[in-house]
């Protein structure tokens, strides 16, 4: 009979963090994967075992025991095959003499659980799912000519009423009585089976979003099978519509049941090859000239990249996968090379404070900084440093969060996913810069090892910081991250972090516009104007230093949280301002990551925000000649 052991049990309950607490997460992990990107056990764990004159029960390999449902059984020491498992009420008993082991500060280890396959794989590195709605000119000349979808204002909307014939007039009274914004109005052909030209009552078209909101719609709206080309708006605002209706089409279905079960995983892949090149027939699709494809294009992928890491559940999307989908994005690029720091090791490198947040998590999910480098020409001098928080499920640790604040932490590595994102688009690029990425992949988990409200941690810089809250861990992991690329990057020009850090941003800003913070008023206001100009929002707020004394601490140099309940965003990105040195321009996104209900072109879920407008600004600050390519 096979058997395996249960090793670990997490068991906790709390209070809600306050405003000034990291936000946002996800989960899992093993040790630095191979070539072959498999999923080995840890050579040791992350703390020492505990000495137990009783060892965990087996139970069989075939019983299905869902995570959250394990409970410990004890049972002694015994060489032999065979388990006697004890009585019901001797199990029970035991069970509770284990957890309470587990809160007085023993930890379980635990070997990496076994993931079963999803009928559907996510794979982060492609790019044809943003690409799947256009169609290029050549395409839609070989068939019959694109169908005209003309974006009309109210002002216009007369105007292209007296240009239709008496008939078509007829037909859009008693379809559309009047101008309405939102609404679509087809046309049909002569013989009324075919639509001729359609338009779409667009409530504004001199700004991105209200293009955007138009294309996004249309992409749902129109009726599929066929290819259409957008009119009536300039080059700029077509682009803007464009991407729209590229994000509008966006769909995550990995967990969706596909065609029933199948036994055989060639024939569920088959079945998935299968749907998708039907779907992609079925579909509409815009035609797309070759001169906005390059800049539409990458912009859709690296939001289609964000939208499924941060939407892909906590179980599936841990400091491992993290790892995996850097590597991916690397693959693509010639020049990039990919490093992972894990576990242990992470003391032995000097990122202390990453360890300490993410030492609590079980076996399979160890903490680790995954290094990104790429250097495309050894002429270019400058390095630009993306930063990302990657706490992939934060749980808020021992002051843990309530389950309305849980419930959505597999976010808490959205800013990971947008520094990775914003990496490609670099790379994608080919901006004249060196590039580094460095990610902070951990889960905030709770057991016997998680580090305590009242801790004293020591930074890579030796900075002290006391524990005010477990659940301000993001500001540990990012602190250590930040003394990195200030001082031992060579010519670092730019640092540039992202995190979901603190709901007291969101209580500032709303979840749609992240909060910015800067050490350079140029760069800020430059790239404040770029994210209006681009439909992309960000707003700064200030590195006021009279909140500095919030962070005061009587048994340290730091405090993670300020003493009062008020600035916690503000309080948060001074803290991280301690750890940049030599006065390197420094710039902090604060966001969301996340839609909490869906619009035209963003669906409920993971969400990327200020990447298109921090690119626009990387673009113009680093200039490459590629720029100046058709598609650009």
């Amino acid at each position: 009979m096979q058997v395996r052991r249960l090793h670990d049990v997490a068991v906790a309950d709390g209070h809600a963090p306050d405003a000034g607490a990291d936000e946002v997460g996800q989960t899992r992990a093993t040790q630095s994967p191979g070539p072959d990107h498999q999923h080995p056990q840890p050579s040791q764990p992350l703390l020492r075992r505990p000495t137990l004159q009783q060892h965990l029960t087996t139970i069989p390999l075939q019983q299905k025991i869902p995570h959250r449902e394990r409970v410990i059984v004890l049972r002694k020491r015994s060489d032999d095959a065979s388990v006697v498992t004890p009585p019901p009420m001797r199990q029970w008993s035991l069970a509770v003499v284990a957890m309470l082991r587990c809160v007085r500060g023993f930890a379980f280890r635990g070997k990496p659980r076994k993931v079963l396959p999803l009928t559907t794989s996510c794979s982060w590195s492609s790019s044809s799912r943003c690409m799947d709605r256009f169609a290029d000119s050549d395409e839609s000349s070989d068939s019959a000519p694109p169908t005209s979808v003309l974006l009309v204002e109210k002002a216009g909307y007369e105007g292209w009423l007296e240009g239709l014939s008496e008939t078509e007039r007829t037909w859009v009274a008693a379809t559309l009585p009047e101008w309405s914004a939102g609404k679509c109005v087809l046309i049909p052909s002569g013989d009324g089976g075919d639509v001729k030209s359609a338009a779409y009552c667009a409530k504004t078209l001199d700004e991105p979003l209200g293009a955007f909101e138009a294309g996004a719609t249309l992409a749902t709206a129109l009726p599929k099978g066929k290819i259409y080309e957008l009119e009536g708006v300039n080059e700029t605002m077509l682009e803007f519509a464009e991407l729209g209706w590229s994000l509008g089409a966006y769909s995550f279905d990995r967990y969706k049941k596909k065609n029933g079960k199948k036994n055989n995983e060639e024939e569920k892949k088959s079945d998935e090859d299968d749907a998708s090149e039907e779907k992609k027939s079925s579909s509409s699709k815009l035609v797309l000239p070759t001169r906005r494809r390059g800049a539409v294009e990458r912009a859709a992928r690296a939001t289609y990249l964000v939208r499924d890491l941060v939407t892909t559940p906590a179980e599936d999307m841990g400091p491992l996968e993290l790892q995996e989908a850097t590597e991916a994005v690397a693959k693509k690029y010639p020049g990039a090379s990919v490093e992972a720091v894990v576990g242990d090791a992470l003391l032995a490198q000097n990122y202390p404070q990453v360890h300490a947040v993410g030492r609590a998590a079980s076996a399979g999910r160890e903490p680790r900084v995954v290094k990104l480098r790429w250097h495309k020409a050894p002429s270019k001098k400058k390095t630009l440093v993306l930063v990302g928080k990657g706490v992939t499920f934060d749980t808020g640790g021992l002051n843990i969060k309530p389950n309305s604040g849980m419930l959505t932490m597999k976010k808490d590595m959205g800013g990971a996913a947008h520094a990775l994102a914003l990496a490609e688009m670099v790379m994608d690029a080919e901006l004249d810069v060196n590039l580094v990425l460095l990610l902070g992949c951990v889960e905030n988990s709770i057991s016997g090892s998680a580090f305590r409200p009242g801790d004293v941690l020591r930074a890579r810089d030796g900075t002290t910081t006391e524990i005010g809250n477990t659940d301000a861990e993001g500001r540990l992991v990012l602190a250590d991250l930040l003394v990195e690329a200030s001082e031992e990057v060579a010519d670092c020009d730019l640092i540039i972090d992202v995190a979901t850090l603190t709901g007291a941003g969101r209580v500032a800003l709303g979840t749609d516009v992240p909060a910015m913070f800067s050490t350079s008023d140029d760069v800020a206001i430059d790239l404040q104007a770029r994210s209006a100009n681009v439909g992309d929002q960000v707003w700064r707020l200030p590195l006021w230093q009279g909140y500095a004394k919030e962070l005061d601490s009587k048994v340290a140099d730091l405090k993670n949280i300020g003493n009062g309940p008020y600035g916690g965003c503000i309080t948060a990105a001074l803290y991280l301002q301690k750890f940049v040195k030599h006065n390197i321009n420094w710039l902090h996104f604060d966001l969301m990551a996340y839609n909490q209900r869906s619009s035209p072109g963003k669906p409920e879920g993971g969400e990327a925000m200020a990447i298109r407008a921090i690119f626009d600004f990387l673009k113009a600050r680093y200039p490459s000649p590629s720029s100046l390519l058709p598609g650009e």
